[in-house]
């Protein structure tokens, strides 16, 4: 039988379980029948006749048993018995599982939490293509100035971008802010103004529109791109937004783009506008106006380090007239330079709540082995009755991961208020990024709960299924914990 019939096969039973029976059923009674008629005609009473065709069988509910266990997927049944088993357990022992299940809570629902923050942050794609080939550059002023670490100039901008090496181009940006009118009421609007090659560095296009080229940049034309978020608010999601034309600080400017929801770049997510840098002929030589941001793609096969030193030395080349002496450049990732100081915060604070999850796991480690002599007549018994250890410490494992499932459903009802506290960690580049249970999220808390389970049901699984049976049965279930368990619980 080929693999897609046999998963054809598995799923036809699941959804057709009760049915399956019944036919099992009537195919055992038939046999049974046809068996008893063949005693009967050999003489035998009717009801000594079906005795002697059970017994020839081997008993009705064993040859199920065997039956269901020879099918394809037959571990689901067992697996389903198991979870129905552990279920009861709950049902039976509520104080014990309210513990264990709101110490699972905690655990469970901080991590959860605490990895919304980090996944946000430190692993979610940045909305640029190839973000990994992405840096940020920095004047590293040293002991010439208040701070060690500058803005670069527009003049610089043009001298490395004429003269790297090391990356594919370069751009900039300043701020802008601008009062917008013209069409509705007057608001103060975040905006920049960036250089032609801003989009073509980052790899981002509008979602409607175009954006500005060189030509337009150099001659000083007057256009704009907005956000997403002005045009929703502004202009209403009009499609015919392009072509307008909206007054900025009472000037005349057309809007040409707009750009994805997802889009943002430093200093603030909230910009809301973007227009022509067109640096003035003063400024495009002036190596003392330090206000812009410098964005830069690496070429392939160039590694940071090598990046770091080509720029220092043309940086020192470029700034060798600067009146306060030359000074080489500090040059960072741009994922890096976006979750700033940030970055250790959430380190820090997931390693704290794994280490919360890791005490959960060791209390309720210590309670199973409790709880597990208390059971040990029960343990004792079905090994009497033919249970291997295998399957006993299957069945307890199955218990740990239906209290793991149950802990994971309300630690994820704990992280959702959590996250919203924790949303004050996004940096303010990334603006307020809601923080959700996304796929990521949702598929690191079941492996959290899946580790957890095994973390602190393996220890009382295997333990339980050591139980001596005739000794267990013997002393009445009265057992009690040796001197390496003891070691083991402090």
């Amino acid at each position: 039988m080929t693999l897609l019939n046999r998963l054809v096969s598995i799923v036809r039973r699941l959804f057709r379980r009760n049915q399956a029976e019944r036919d099992l059923k009537d195919e055992l009674e038939a046999f049974v029948e046809m068996a008893a008629a063949d005693h009967v005609r050999d003489g035998a009473e009717l009801v000594e006749a079906r005795r002697q065709a059970l017994l020839h069988l081997g008993g009705m509910e064993q040859v199920k048993e065997r039956v269901r266990s020879a099918r394809h997927g037959a571990w689901l049944d067992v697996a389903g018995r198991d979870i129905q088993y552990g279920l009861r357990q709950v049902r039976r022992n509520p104080a014990f599982s309210v513990v264990a299940i709101a110490t699972l809570a905690l655990g469970i629902g901080g991590m959860t939490a605490m990895f919304s923050a980090f996944d946000a942050v430190l692993i979610r794609p940045l909305p640029y293509t190839q973000a990994e080939r992405l840096v940020m550059i920095w004047d590293a002023m040293g002991e010439t100035d208040v701070t060690s670490r500058h803005n670069p100039t527009p003049a610089e901008w043009i001298a490395w971008r004429r003269l790297n090496t090391v990356f594919t181009d370069l751009a900039s940006s300043q701020p802008n802010d601008v009062t917008l009118s013209g069409d509705g009421e007057p608001e103060q609007v975040p905006a920049r103004k960036v250089t032609w090659t801003f989009w073509g560095v980052l790899g981002v296009q509008p979602s409607l529109g175009r954006v500005f080229t060189e030509d337009e940049d150099n001659k000083s034309v007057r256009v704009i791109v907005i956000s997403h978020g002005l045009w929703q608010r502004r202009f209403g999601g009009a499609a015919n937004v392009i072509g307008r034309t909206v007054l900025l600080d009472d000037e005349a400017y057309e809007v040409i783009g707009v750009m994805p929801r997802d889009f943002y770049f430093m200093p603030s997510r909230d910009i809301d506008i973007w227009m022509p840098a067109s640096f003035p002929a003063w400024m495009r030589t002036n190596f003392t106006w330090h206000d812009a941001h410098i964005v830069a793609r690496l070429k392939p096969g160039v590694t940071l380090q090598h990046a770091r030193e080509s720029m220092s030395a043309l940086s020192l080349q470029v700034t060798a007239k600067d009146f306060r002496g030359p000074h080489a450049v500090v040059v960072t990732p741009m994922r890096e330079e976006i979750a700033g100081k940030t970055q250790t915060a959430l380190i820090l604070l997931l390693s704290a709540s794994f280490a919360l999850l890791l005490i959960a796991c060791v209390n309720l480690t210590n309670l199973l082995l409790s709880r597990g002599v208390a059971r040990g007549r029960e343990v004792a018994l079905r090994a009497a009755l033919g249970a291997p250890r295998g399957r006993l410490v299957r069945q307890f494992l199955t218990e740990s991961l239906t209290l793991a499932g149950l802990g994971t459903f309300a630690g994820l009802a704990l992280a959702l208020p959590a996250m919203r506290f924790l949303e004050r960690l996004v940096p303010e580049a990334m603006g307020a990024r809601r923080l959700t249970l996304d796929w990521r999220v949702l598929a690191f808390s079941a492996a959290a709960g899946i580790a957890a389970a095994l973390a602190f049901g393996l220890a009382p699984a295997l333990r339980a299924s050591r139980f001596a049976p005739q000794e267990e049965l013997r002393d009445g279930g009265r057992g009690t914990a040796g001197g390496r368990t003891h070691w083991f619980q402090h």
